[in-house]
């Protein structure tokens, strides 16, 4: 029966599953090629410690913030990423063993269980929470969980005369737009700062068509 179910039954839905992986190929590759990531430095100047910072970034021109790129990814590791998702065949049947004696289950209850180990103190009930760091920034109110527009992030102190706070920014370009340009938007406001601090960025976009497989070949070779 395991068999025939596999030569019946999974191993033709897997081959449907690969055709519909190499049809929408192309796609793969052009979705990481609409993820960029650039860097925003930015540094206090002044004479003192800037207090309760907020700093607000947005984008415009159809430009999302994509909080989950992954950035490990170099541009010519895109073909083994892309790779990497395909369908994996199904589990070819190896046959199984049959124990007439019994005694299998319980030797494997026993071999699995380790009783030494077992104590009513063993980990701690109480995790502290972590000291929060003054200096560092973090999200408010919390980190996005989808593509946004803007996002925000604050600061009890800003140190003044230090190295710049570098700001990693992914952007995500919307498929099936060709976006041309677009501006991030950065205002950072503070309790001791008499104004807000406004800076806008351009961006552009230049687009280039390719053959993707011609582009790649040298992955999907042996």
């Amino acid at each position: 029966d395991e068999i025939r179910n596999y030569q019946e039954d999974y191993y033709s839905k897997w081959l449907v599953k690969v055709e519909e992986y190499f049809k929408s190929i192309h796609k793969r590759f052009e979705s990481r090629n609409r993820n960029k990531t650039f860097s925003v430095h930015l540094s206090n100047s002044g004479i003192v410690h800037a207090e309760d910072v907020i700093i607000e970034f947005g984008l415009n021109g159809g430009i999302l913030y994509n909080p989950y790129f992954n950035n490990n990814i170099s541009k010519k590791n895109d073909s083994l990423y892309c790779l990497s998702s395909m369908p994996l065949p199904p589990k070819v049947p190896t046959g199984k063993w049959k124990d007439k004696i019994g005694f299998s289950p319980i030797m494997k209850s026993l071999r699995d269980s380790n009783y030494g180990s077992i104590s009513p103190f063993n980990g701690s009930l109480i995790n502290p929470m972590p000291e929060r760091d003054k200096y560092s920034f973090s999200w408010k109110p919390e980190k996005p969980c989808l593509p946004v527009k803007e996002w925000t992030l604050k600061c009890d102190e800003f140190r003044h005369q230090v190295d710049p706070e570098i700001f990693i920014v992914n952007i995500l370009l919307r498929e099936n737009k060709a976006i041309a340009s677009g501006v991030l938007e950065c205002r950072v406001t503070a309790k001791n700062l008499p104004e807000p601090y406004l800076r806008e960025l351009p961006i552009r976009v230049k687009y280039i068509e390719d053959n993707i497989i011609d582009v790649n070949k040298f992955h999907w070779e042996d």
